[in-house]
């Protein structure tokens, strides 16, 4: 099931033990999540959505902009409020660009009628303010899913989300260069895409069976691209 359009989407709850782990599945069942796991896994504690995927996770897997909640209340106060808690006891606020009201009309007229939709909602959220802020996250699917027209008109308002490149979008065959900071020891190594594997060529023997959830950060490496390894 594609959870990329559910409003916690990108948001996980680390379990604490077994109990406080069915505490985390039963909420997650109350957000229409219909799934047989069960809390309290030791090794990828963190359980949520990511990327529109639900499931239980390791923490060095998870993007830097996955929310990150200790609790089931912290989860329903960011519904309500928009609030982060990252789980080392700092707040703060989504990343968002802000468009003034009436340039927002001008891209309603352009929409098609899902996206006039969420604007619409959008605005009812802010409906005394002439100051809308837009979350980074819906202005990069937009961007996305723009034609040219609606790319340039965007453009005017706002600034092109940043798109950065994971290893869970490699294609079988596919490889990658290690650039993302949190992997301190791996930074330059070359990640290989199989059938259904991802290898880092430099030390084999670490792999993950779940290529679709690796949210490591790199540069993708183009065909036929020569390059030099050096070996562990």
């Amino acid at each position: 099931m594609d959870l990329k359009n559910h409003p916690l989407n990108n948001c996980v709850i680390k379990s604490s033990g077994i109990l406080h782990g069915d505490e985390i599945m039963a909420f997650w069942r109350s957000q229409g999540i219909n799934s047989s796991l069960t809390g309290g896994s030791v090794e990828s504690p963190y359980y949520g959505i990511v990327n529109g995927r639900f499931g239980n996770w390791d923490k060095p897997l998870l993007p830097d902009y996955v929310n990150i909640f200790e609790t089931v209340e912290q989860v329903r106060e960011f519904s309500k409020y928009g609030v982060i808690n990252k789980g080392d006891d700092t707040q703060e606020k989504k990343k968002y660009q802000t468009i003034n009201r009436g340039a927002v009309e001008k891209i309603y007229v352009a929409c098609c009628h899902s996206w006039k939709e969420r604007i619409e909602a959008l605005l009812s959220e802010n409906l005394f303010k002439t100051e809308i802020k837009v979350p980074e996250e819906m202005l990069a699917e937009a961007f996305d899913r723009a034609d040219k027209t609606q790319t340039a008109l965007l453009l005017e308002y706002f600034n092109k989300p940043e798109k950065i490149f994971t290893a869970s979008e490699l294609k079988p065959g596919e490889m990658m260069r290690i650039t993302d900071t949190k992997q301190t020891n791996r930074i330059g190594m070359h990640i290989l895409r199989t059938c259904d594997q991802l290898i880092i060529i430099e030390d084999p023997v670490q792999t993950w069976n779940n290529p679709w959830s690796v949210e490591i950060k790199g540069e993708k490496i183009a065909p036929g691209t020569e390059f030099k390894i050096k070996a562990k």
